[in-house]
């Protein structure tokens, strides 16, 4: 399991890409949904498949 999970809005990609960046950058260990999940899905269950 990542360190990190970033959950974000789809109008905030961008600067979600320049966090998840950074944050590689620094050595942490990142997971952000980039577009697995479907809206309006058991989100939790869909994480803990990964």
């Amino acid at each position: 399991m990542a360190d990190i999970f970033i959950s974000y809005s789809r109008r905030e990609k961008i600067f979600t890409q320049k966090l998840f960046d950074a944050l590689i950058r620094l050595g942490r260990d990142v997971w952000a949904d980039w577009d697995d999940i479907p809206a309006a899905s058991d989100w939790d269950a869909e994480i803990k498949e990964v």
